[in-house]
């Protein structure tokens, strides 16, 4: 039991006995064991705040990778429609070359100058003619 200086102090008031002394110490006592508690109204309002923080949290993150996800598709079928265009555009340039007359030794070595140092070792790992 909680005691305010001497013993019954609070009862050698004016105005308040014994009984209110034990009444007001006992609430102290009682505050002092539950002052850690929360109301479930308080409880619960705080867990609704958390739960949206992380939801927002949790779908920002789920829409960053995402948007990572879908930038780096992008970036591949830009890479890859890129590759296909060169490629077409050496088939074309290489078909006019010879349909003009053009050895298809030179054609191939001119379509070649053209190629990226990756794609001359693709097309010999492949098989295809070397310079």
């Amino acid at each position: 039991m909680v005691t305010v200086g001497n013993d019954h102090f609070i009862a050698g008031l004016k105005g308040f006995g014994k009984k209110t002394e034990q009444t007001i110490l006992e609430g102290i006592e009682h505050y002092s064991q539950t002052a850690h508690r929360f109301y479930l109204s308080e409880a619960k309002a705080e867990a609704e705040r958390n739960k949206k923080a992380a939801e927002g949290d949790a779908k920002s993150l789920v829409e960053k990778a995402i948007a990572e996800a879908t930038k780096s598709f992008d970036d591949k079928l830009k890479a890859n429609s890129e590759e296909e265009l060169t490629a077409y555009r050496l088939a074309v340039e290489g078909i006019l070359a010879l349909q003009a007359g053009e050895s298809p030794r030179v054609a191939n070595t001119r379509m070649r100058s053209f190629l990226s140092p990756q794609a001359k070792r693709r097309i010999e790992m492949a098989g295809g003619q070397s310079e």
